[in-house]
Order: structure tokens, then C-alpha cells, then sequence
């Protein structure tokens, strides 16, 4: 049990503990093994190395003496070893030769030498301690049956280099382990310090301060590839807080605006129907013209509530009913309908598209399509419409807009929602005749750029046209550049928003400009939807915005 909690203990104190503490740590245990295994292997080898020097002596020494008598000692011990111990043991008679030695208490003593000669193998040295702790070395040589000899040196020498080896190592040793732990400690604080600017990044982007960046290093390297995704993260947490931000105040103004819009024609039919109930309206003249209003504004809050409805449907990004849309079609019966809303106005219809290219007209009977599906439906009703389109009214043709060197050209064709499509037209239409002086020309456009891949449909008005620090602003939801004329014309603010939901969902584009001379002009691009009119059947390579039997 205690075992376990002693893990347990030092388990949380490693990993309480820093990354630069850990590696130093390491490091200085790394290094403290290896000078420990070295200074051993080193020791070990010194010490076998100045015992065979004088072991070797003393085969040498031994060698000599047992080759002489006593008689000749005194004239060979010049050739001996300065210090050494000789002793001969004959008939239990002991002869000892002792040259040179001035510490008589560092001899050895004679009855260890005596045992040792019982207890020791001939030619094989060994070591006693003499007096003072003095360490020898002897070899016993049996010289003959009845006498034999033992010699010995001091191996003070040896003892006191082992002992210089020592401290010299443990000095080295220090110095190399303080040395590399210091360099352990500030190598690994000058790796760890891009961590702990992007750990400084990281909490200040925790308090809420998206700006912070790090700086963008080689992504070859871990911190390189760390900082950029960490600015890569931050990047978009920016922009999905900016976008939150961004939402967030847009609902509040939508839901200021609607409530506000709301607001005003719930007044208008409470203040009349008030009137009426308090007999304020008298004659049947007042209450006609109560009834009136109260229809009027009923019919305003019905079409912002239909508005409404609209622009939620859009933003729940509900899958589209599409088919293949002629816009040269749609552009004919907004034009008619523009028409008939306003007697007096010009408005011109332009086709892009040169007559070699148009929709081939079909011949009664009605010719038989062998294709099948939906695509093929919508194309046999777009040739029963043009049809219809050539009997009601004549559409004008100008020179196709294309570069002198692609003179190939294709009809208008999308891939979309007809419905939807329709209603952008009819709000930039009806905004064009509400807005603009009464009588002044009104143009729509239609062609098709294949070289692009786009339909583009242009209507031009010739009004006042549209400041251009205004031009984004007014596809945002309830949006007036004249707060004051939206109720008088009865519009809701909310129509060119809508128009630019459903292009956006259709993948294109609408953008606001000035018509030369005077005026605005809304400019809208959609993917072309390609096919071979000799077969009328769709061309394979569609673009990426039609997908199939949706």
C-alpha cells in the first residue's frame, strides 16, 4: 500500500513538473550514468594495468634473488628494486634481506607473511597490509623442497594514483555535470520559448483578445507548423466570433425593423377601427375610407409577413425545385408585366442572342422527344413556351456581346428555380417603376457568355440611380436609402434582400451599377446550363451548380 502511494506520489510530481525542469533532469542523470559507467571502466583498467607493472617487478625480483645465495645478496642489491621485502624461510629459519626501507613500521608483519606461505600458490602474488596501513605485494617462489622465498613490494604508488585518478575524476565529473546541466537548462528554455509565446498567445486569446498572432516560422519545423495552425485557429475563431457578432446585431435590427414595420400598420388599423367604435366616423363616405385604409395597411402587413416568410424559407437553404429555365422567357413576361402595370412607360426587351442560335421553334405536330426525366420535361416545355412566346409579342435581337475571336454563342439557359427566378426579376422591376420619374424607359436584358459559363440579365432604369456607398447596403434587410418614401410607396424593405437570397442560392451574382446617361442598373450572372439543341438533350459537361434530378 505504501509502495503504491509512494508511485502515485512521484507520478504527480513528474508531471507537476516542467518540460525544461524534466529535460535538464534527464540530462544531468544521463550524463551522471555515463560518467559514472566511464569512471569505473577507467579505474578498472588503471588498476589492472599498475598491478601487472608490479607483479611484473616482482617475477622479476623473485627471479633473482632465488637464482643467488646469501653471499651474492649484497652484491646484487644494487639491482633491485629501491624498495622491497625479502624474506627466506628454511627449516623453519627465517633469513630476511631488507634493503633500502628507512619505515620499519610499514614492514609487514612476519607471521602474516608465515601464513600466507602456507595459504598461498607459488608465482601467484597477493596483498597484505603492512604497518601504517602500508599495502605490499608479495609472490612466493619455492626455491626447493626445504627453503622458499617471499618477496614483496610497497604499492603506495599505486594507491596514491588511483587515489590522484579519483579526485581527479570526481572533479572533472562535476564540472562536466554542472556544465551540462546549466547547458540542458538554457538549450531546452530557448526550445521551449516559441511554446510559451504561443502559450501566452493562447491565454490571451482565452481572455477574449482575437488579434493576437504568432510569428510564422519554417513550417518545416514542429513550432513552425504549431504557429500556423495556432494562427490558423485563431483566424477563424476570429471570424466566427466577427460572423456571430455580425448575426447577432443583423437579427436585432431584422427583428427591430419587422416588429417596427409591423408595428405601423397595426396602428393604423387600430386607430380607424377605434374611430369607428367611438361613431367618430359618421357618414358612410369616412367609413369607406376607414375601410379602405384598413384594407390597404392589412394588405401591406400580409405582404411583409409573406416577405418574412420568404427570406426564412431562404435561410433554412431548403433544396430548390429546379428544372431548365429559358431566362429569355422570363425576361419576355416580366417585361409584359411591367407593361401592364405601367401603360405609359417605355420598356424595351433585349435579346442577346442572335436567331442562328435561339431555341429551335418547333413545327406541328409537335415534334416527339425520345429523352426522358425531368431535364427533358423542362425542355419540351421550354419549346412549347417559346412557341407561345413568338405568337404574343416580338423580342428584339441586338449583336451578341462576345469577343471578336469566340463568335459562338448559346441560348440563356439555367438551371434553377422558375418560380424563384421570376420573382427576382418582378422585385427589381417593380422597384424600378416605384423609384424612378414617371415615364422614363425601362430595359431588361438577356444573353449568355459561354466562354464565361454565365446568363447574364440586365434591367437598366433611367431614374435617379444609386450612390455608390450605398449599392451593397440595399441587398440588406430592410435597408432604405430614404427611410420616409418605403410606407409611401409601400414597399417593406425587403425585396432586393430577397433577390439577393435567391441568386445566392442559385449560385450567382447581383450586383448594382449606373446606367450610362443616368440611372441604375442591376446586373445578375448565373452558371449556363449547356446542351445540344440538334438533339435537344443536355450536354454532359454541366456546370458545377446543376445537379441532377434536384
Amino acid at each position: 500500500m505504501w509502495a503504491q502511494h509512494h508511485r502515485r506520489r512521484h507520478s504527480w510530481f513528474w508531471q507537476e513538473t516542467s518540460l525544461q525542469t524534466r529535460i535538464t533532469t534527464l540530462t544531468i542523470a544521463l550524463i551522471s550514468g555515463g560518467l559514472l559507467v566511464s569512471g569505473l571502466g577507467t579505474h578498472v583498467m588503471l588498476t589492472n594495468y599498475l598491478y601487472e607493472q608490479i607483479d611484473q617487478q616482482l617475477s622479476s625480483t623473485a627471479s633473482i634473488l632465488a637464482e643467488s645465495n646469501l653471499s651474492e645478496l649484497q652484491s646484487i642489491n644494487r639491482a633491485l628494486p629501491t624498495e622491497y621485502y625479502a624474506v627466506y624461510f628454511s627449516d623453519s629459519t627465517l633469513v630476511k634481506l631488507d634493503p633500502g626501507i628507512g619505515d620499519t613500521e610499514s614492514i609487514p608483519d612476519i607471521s602474516a607473511l608465515e601464513n600466507a606461505l602456507d595459504q598461498r600458490a607459488d608465482n601467484q602474488p597477493y596483498t597484505l597490509t603492512g604497518g601504517s596501513e602500508t599495502l605490499w605485494r608479495f609472490i612466493n617462489v619455492q626455491i626447493s623442497p626445504s627453503v622458499s622465498l617471499v618477496v614483496g613490494i610497497p604499492i603506495t604508488s599505486v594507491t596514491k594514483t588511483l587515489a590522484q585518478y579519483t579526485n581527479i575524476f570526481i572533479g572533472f565529473g562535476l564540472i562536466v555535470l554542472l556544465s551540462g546541466g546549466v547547458s540542458a537548462w538554457l538549450l531546452a528554455g530557448s526550445l521551449f520559448a516559441p511554446l510559451r509565446r504561443a502559450e501566452d498567445a493562447a491565454e490571451t486569446i482565452a481572455s477574449g483578445d482575437y488579434t493576437k498572432r504568432l510569428s510564422e516560422a519554417s513550417t518545416n519545423t514542429e513550432i513552425g507548423r504549431l504557429n500556423h495552425s495556432l494562427n490558423v485557429m485563431t483566424d477563424r475563431i476570429e471570424a466566427s466570433f466577427a460572423e456571430r457578432a455580425r448575426t447577432i446585431d443583423q437579427m436585432r435590427r431584422f427583428v427591430s425593423d419587422a416588429s417596427h414595420e409591423l408595428r405601423t400598420p397595426l396602428v393604423s388599423v387600430r386607430g380607424y377601427a377605434e374611430l369607428y367604435r367611438m361613431g367618430a366616423l359618421s357618414t358612410p363616405d369616412d367609413v369607406a375610407q376607414a375601410m379602405d385604409r384598413i384594407e390597404r395597411e392589412a394588405i401591406r402587413m400580409s405582404g411583409l409577413v409573406e416577405d418574412l416568410l420568404a427570406l426564412a424559407r431562404l435561410d433554412e437553404a431548403r433544396p430548390l425545385q429546379s428544372e431548365v429555365v429559358d431566362m429569355r422567357l422570363v425576361a419576355h413576361d416580366i417585361a409584359l408585366d411591367a407593361m401592364a402595370r405601367d401603360h405609359d412607360r417605355e420598356i424595351s426587351l433585349v435579346d442577346w442572342t442572335p436567331p442562328a442560335v435561339e431555341q429551335p421553334q418547333p413545327e406541328p405536330p409537335e415534334p416527339v422527344i425520345e429523352t426522358t426525366g425531368k431535364t427533358s420535361r423542362s425542355l419540351r416545355r421550354i419549346v412549347r413556351r417559346s412557341d407561345r412566346a413568338a405568337k404574343t409579342a416580338a423580342i428584339p435581337t441586338l449583336p451578341t456581346l462576345h469577343a471578336p475571336d469566340s463568335p459562338e454563342t448559346v441560348a440563356p439557359l439555367v438551371w434553377g428555380e422558375e418560380n424563384k427566378l421570376r420573382q427576382v426579376l418582378t422585385n427589381i422591376t417593380v422597384n424600378a417603376l416605384r423609384y424612378t420619374p414617371e415615364g422614363s424607359p425601362l430595359d431588361i436584358a438577356v444573353g449568355a457568355d459561354p466562354h464565361a459559363g454565365i446568363v447574364v440579365v440586365e434591367i437598366r432604369d433611367h431614374g435617379e440611380g444609386i450612390p455608390e456607398q450605398l449599392r451593397d447596403k440595399i441587398f440588406q434587410r430592410f435597408f432604405r436609402a430614404d427611410n420616409s418614401r418605403t410606407r409611401d410607396t409601400g414597399g417593406s424593405g425587403l425585396g432586393l434582400a430577397i433577390v439577393a437570397a435567391i441568386i445566392t442560392a442559385h449560385h450567382g451574382t447581383v450586383v448594382a451599377d449606373d446606367t450610362p446617361g443616368g440611372g441604375a442598373t442591376f446586373r445578375i450572372t448565373l452558371p449556363l446550363y449547356r446542351y445540344r439543341a440538334d438533339s435537344a438533350e443536355a450536354d454532359p459537361t454541366l456546370p458545377a451548380s446543376a445537379p441532377d434530378g434536384h
